[in-house]
């Protein structure tokens, strides 16, 4: 049973983290694609994460929302319905002012 709960906070914390990945644009500009997919996360947390990433100061190159249907995962509670949202942003920090 013990081990089942810390399996449990460690698949929850892991759903619950906004991620970051720093590329070039095809003009050579830094982007960072944020991405919030899953159950847990909400298009919001892709906004805090860009918030940030860039210190509050960014443009939104590109939004993607996309529901792709569920599945049901065993529990010891029964069954649960998961949600393979997809959301991320592409965003451009813009230039701190000197």
């Amino acid at each position: 049973m013990k081990k089942n709960v810390g399996i449990f906070a460690i698949f929850t914390l892991l759903m619950g983290c906004a991620t970051s990945t720093t590329f070039l644009s095809p003009d050579g500009d830094t982007w960072h694609e944020i991405n919030c997919s899953g159950s847990a996360m909400q298009i919001s947390d892709c906004y805090k994460k860009a918030s940030e990433v860039c210190k509050g100061n960014y443009n939104v190159v590109e939004k993607k929302e996309a529901e792709a249907g569920g599945v049901l995962v065993p529990t010891q509670f029964g069954l649960t319905a998961t949600s393979n949202s997809k959301r991320s942003l592409i965003i451009q920090c813009k230039q701190q002012p000197i």
